[in-house]
């Protein structure tokens, strides 16, 4: 018997997981050089990818909530059939 665990954060899209690697680049970046400039970077994709993951999760959550309301609920509350 196979078993397929399901994607814990099924929002997390390949575009979204690119942001999220530059935000970390960006990040040890800063921590190498220590200067405003990097700071700025930094925050500026830390801000940005903090946006995207919200505005992902939200469009993911309501897509499914449309779809399938028992399926929604089982998602919220998992172990809830």
């Amino acid at each position: 018997t196979v078993r397929v665990k399901k994607s814990f954060a099924p929002w997390l899209t390949d575009t979204l997981k690119i942001v999220l690697r530059q935000r970390d680049s960006a990040y040890a970046a800063f921590k190498r050089d220590r200067t405003e400039e990097n700071w700025l970077i930094y925050k500026k994709m830390r801000n940005f990818a903090q946006a995207s993951m919200r505005r992902e999760k939200k469009a993911f959550l309501e897509q499914l909530s449309r779809d399938d309301t028992k399926n929604f609920r089982t998602f919220i509350r998992p172990g809830s059939d």
